[in-house]
């Protein structure tokens, strides 16, 4: 879904689905005060990241192994100033609305 979000805006020459670096949770960065926090079971694993950028931020990455691989299943941002605990944002669900199977074919 991240490819199809890269060719939307090479096609478009403009913002598709994220406006923003996911990576950091933000456009500009300045970035401090970095921990991270590990958890596996089995072939998942959430690693935690908390650090500012301009604000505090809390971002979980969502990883499962395939093929003795790492990779990262979905971003679930936790705390910003748009997302809270009780209410994240995830990167898996915002592609899946633009670029799944059900969604609407608009660019």
């Amino acid at each position: 879904m991240l490819d199809a979000d890269r060719a939307c805006e090479k096609r478009t020459q403009g913002i598709c689905a994220l406006d923003f670096d996911i990576i950091i949770d933000g456009q500009d960065w300045d970035l401090s005060g970095f921990g991270l926090e590990a958890e596996t079971a089995g072939d998942t694993a959430t690693v935690t990241a908390r650090f500012s950028n301009m604000g505090p931020r809390v971002l979980a990455y969502h990883f499962t192994r395939t093929g003795g691989r790492w990779l990262i299943d979905d971003l679930v941002i936790l705390k910003d100033e748009a997302a809270a605990a009780d209410h994240p944002w995830s990167l898996k669900d915002t592609l899946a609305a633009e670029y799944g199977p059900t969604a609407r074919k608009h660019r």
